[in-house]
């Protein structure tokens, strides 16, 4: 089961603790990389989905997370072991995890799965994921930039602004497609252990990110930047703090093509293909 001291750093309840053990499951040891991060990623989920509101579940085979938001990465089932063919059990305690839900949702595998074209899935591709080892670089940013640690919940709000306006989320000029307020970041996200970050480039906010630092890992993820201060040097600005929130330990994310290359000019190593599926 879970080790309910990696959570964070505060006092945790009894009644906290049967919460969390039943809400996700320990997959692989932690004497990896690989198995720090999918442990990692399953903590966050859950804790993202509890604070947002949603629900989180751990079965054979996956570890499950609903956000109840529209984004689909955020409500997802992570893969604790391989399911190499399209009727394992586990595929259908994933579908009945997320039946009925209106929202879009992913599975996450660290191995190659079965087509699930004919369940009803649709292949997002496969992201990367990558770590650096716990060596920093020295600190660097670009004037004007100011890197704001979020501890005023009114300020979750503009990091999710800007978290939606940065990051590709729907339609491009589509409102509909345009997540709810509060379903990508909600307010209590600052009650989970994860940290917040905004980025201000000469008084205008425009990066954010999150971390969570567990299982000896530090993972960067839920980050963007606006699309005026790209190629600027905040994005990488953005990456060093939230590395050194985790001295000492290696920082992982997983990501995108586009975003990759930026990830390995600043010391990261591609470590392995994932396999992300989604439905909805």
């Amino acid at each position: 089961m879970a080790l309910i001291g990696h959570l964070d750093h505060r006092e945790i309840t009894d009644l906290e603790s049967t919460r969390w053990t039943r809400a996700w499951r320990e997959t692989l040891p932690d004497d990896t990389v690989v198995g720090q991060f999918l442990n990692n990623q399953s903590e966050f989920n859950a804790r993202l989905a509890l604070a947002a509101g949603g629900r989180a579940q751990a079965v054979e085979g996956a570890n499950m997370a609903y956000s109840r938001s529209s984004v689909p990465f955020l409500n997802q089932a992570v893969l604790s072991r391989p399911a190499s063919r399209a009727d394992d059990p586990v595929f259908d305690d994933i579908e009945e995890f997320f039946d009925g839900c209106r929202d879009p949702h992913t599975i996450l595998s660290l191995w190659p799965t079965a087509d699930l074209w004919h369940r009803g899935w649709v292949l997002y591709g496969h992201p990367a994921m990558v770590a650096k080892s716990p060596v920093l670089a020295g600190p660097s940013r670009p004037p004007g930039l100011d890197i704001e640690l979020v501890t005023d919940p009114n300020l979750v709000d503009r990091a999710e602004q800007v978290l939606v306006d940065g990051y590709p989320f729907g339609e491009p000029g589509d409102p509909l497609s345009r997540p709810e307020q509060g379903t990508v970041l909600p307010p209590a996200i600052l009650e989970t252990g994860c940290t917040l970050r905004i980025g201000w480039l000469d008084g205008e906010a425009v990066a954010t990110g999150l971390s969570y630092v567990a299982h000896d890992v530090v993972n960067l993820t839920m980050a963007a930047t606006m699309p005026a201060a790209r190629r600027m040097g905040v994005w990488q600005a953005m990456v060093r703090a939230r590395v050194a929130d985790g001295p000492g330990l290696a920082s992982v994310a997983y990501t995108n093509d586009l975003t990759r290359p930026g990830f390995l000019r600043m010391g990261f190593m591609s470590v392995t293909r994932l396999t992300l599926w989604g439905r909805g």
